[in-house]
């Protein structure tokens, strides 16, 4: 099927635009649109990233077929619509894009918060918008461009692992054992209060390599060792070695640390603990 020269017939929504009566909007009949605006649409609907585009005052949207998929139910209506029509449960929102990009202005949103209506019901999402200004050779403004990439699913997840890693947090200071934590690089980043408590240091102190200064300077090299191997190879990490008392004594401790079961084959973080030793160790025939 031939479409209008401007519009790549590898795109499904080329077909949707060359049909769409525009010649009753205020865009008038595609044969008339400035050639600026004709090229913007041309790159636009080769795009494999989520792009609408919203032409006029009014802001008639005209969307690649990423940002179909984004659209869901609202597609194939929603195209060729104004967008506060469009998308009336976020106006507000659109109204104040239009009012800033028209006048040359531009936004960018991270995890913007929107509930719509994609599939007739409201459903809370997050999305990365970036808005600016499409602009013709002769310094006119035509319209809109929104680049549109939704982040649900990683907000979902960030959200969930800092309450799960909240939850954990409060076990670890409830419990009378030595508790820490590691970042993927293997630095140690956490410790409860027990540690702390015990070596008798600073809050803080311990983080990334302060963890040595608590540690027999004899046992220091092969703990350090085995813990780089382990952050290596994305294994378990067993070994014992002499923390240092807040009295100066040294006692004997049973460090392990195993690394987060949702890595597969690779380190990403490491829940660990230290269990004093020392008496049954040194009663040991």
């Amino acid at each position: 099927m031939q479409f209008a020269s401007f519009l790549p017939e590898q795109s499904i929504n080329s077909r949707l635009i060359d049909a769409f009566p525009w010649e009753q909007t205020s865009l008038g009949a595609i044969a008339t649109w400035h050639p600026g605006m004709k090229t913007t649409l041309g790159n636009m609907l080769r795009s494999p990233m989520p792009i609408v585009t919203l032409w006029g005052e009014d802001g008639y949207m005209i969307y690649n077929d990423a940002y179909s998929v984004f659209a869901g139910q609202r597609h194939p209506t929603l195209l060729g619509s104004k967008v506060r029509e469009g998308w009336p449960e976020v106006a507000d929102f659109n109204d104040h894009v239009m009012r800033v990009v028209m006048q040359g202005g531009t936004l960018t949103y991270v995890d913007q918060e929107l509930t719509l209506l994609r599939a007739g019901v409201p459903e809370l999402l997050y999305a990365n918008l970036d808005y600016f200004p499409a602009t013709y050779d002769d310094g006119q403004i035509g319209g809109v461009i929104a680049l549109v990439v939704e982040t649900t699913a990683k907000v979902t997840a960030e959200r969930a692992l800092r309450d799960s890693e909240a939850k954990f947090r409060t076990f670890a200071q409830a419990t009378l054992h030595h508790m820490w934590t590691a970042s993927p690089d293997g630095a140690l980043d956490w410790f409860n209060d027990r540690v702390y408590e015990y070596a008798g240091v600073p809050p803080g102190s311990l983080y990334g390599a302060g963890w040595g200064g608590i540690i027999h300077a004899d046992d220091m090299d092969a703990a350090a060792s085995r813990w780089a191997d382990a952050v290596r190879t994305g294994t378990p990490y067993e070994t014992e070695f002499r923390i240092r008392r807040h009295d100066g004594a040294y006692r004997w401790h049973l460090a392990r640390a195993v690394p987060n079961p949702r890595a597969e084959g690779a380190f990403s973080r490491g829940i660990g603990s230290s269990t004093d030793i020392d008496d049954p160790k040194k009663s040991a025939p």
